[in-house]
């Protein structure tokens, strides 16, 4: 089977990303990694839709202020630098989007996990963030930052059974975070190159896993799976069909969920 190839993604031409003025570290011996996945939707100046999807990976000083990096969706995927603050309460985002100063002011939400490991903690407290995004000067859209150590990981196994693009598969790790309701955020990461691609929506409810991941260019996959212990003995697993990534396209898919 022939794995399925993927182009690059961008709603909008990005140029190459532009360094931002650096947070003064205060005390680096007592800085914090921490890993963000950011996602949102904005409208350019020209009126055309951009999606926004990447994993932030940030120095957090004592005094919260961060500097960091964003590696964006896709398979080729610009790197950002961004800089800004961080606490229980609120949060912001700096960085340049092509010539544009992008900036984000979110605001800390707490909700119940709908989906909990064992070390999990019970609410998003001070590990997810939503806030207004402003592209230039003008406030063109709505971000959500998560941080990835509340998300659980979900094992990704998809095969394109008829279509145009026959025996394709399509492997990775789904990176979710469920709320109350069920509702997820996330992305996939594509084996064997940890490719990103965002998860547009999601559920997961009464034992219904529902995703809808956007592979950029190549389409969208569409698909929905129960949970069952018929495939593998002893786990628990669910199974179901997709449409996609082509008109045409469906196949089987089967994701098995952390212990």
């Amino acid at each position: 089977m022939a794995a399925l190839g993927m182009s690059v993604f961008l709603a909008v031409g990005l140029a190459a990303a532009q360094p931002q003025g650096s947070a003064r570290v205060a005390d680096t011996s007592a800085a914090l990694a921490r890993t963000f996945y950011v996602s949102g939707s904005m409208v350019t100046a020209s009126g055309s839709p951009m999606a926004l999807a990447g994993l932030a990976s940030l120095t957090v000083t004592t005094t919260g202020q961060y500097t960091g990096t964003l590696v964006l969706a896709g398979p080729k995927p610009a790197t950002l630098q961004v800089s800004g603050s961080i606490s229980g309460s609120n949060m912001t985002l700096a960085t340049m989007v092509g010539s544009q100063p992008l900036s984000v002011t979110a605001h800390a939400v707490t909700d119940r996990l709908g989906d909990r490991g064992k070390d999990s903690p019970m609410t998003t407290a001070g590990n997810e963030f939503q806030g207004a995004a402003m592209l230039g000067a003008t406030t063109t859209g709505w971000v959500t930052v998560i941080d990835t150590s509340i998300m659980r990981q979900y094992g990704f196994a998809a095969t394109v059974t008829s279509g145009p693009d026959r025996d394709a598969i399509i492997n990775g790790t789904l990176v979710l975070l469920a709320d109350r309701y069920g509702d997820l955020h996330g992305y996939l990461l594509r084996d064997p190159d940890g490719t990103l691609f965002p998860l547009r929506s999601g559920a997961l409810n009464r034992g219904q896993l529902v995703i809808h991941l956007d592979l950029m260019n190549d389409g969208q996959v569409v698909g929905a799976a129960m949970q069952s212990r018929s495939t593998l003995a002893h786990q628990l697993i669910f199974k179901g069909n997709f449409g996609g990534p082509r008109p045409g396209d469906v196949g089987t898919w089967f994701s098995a969920p952390p212990d």
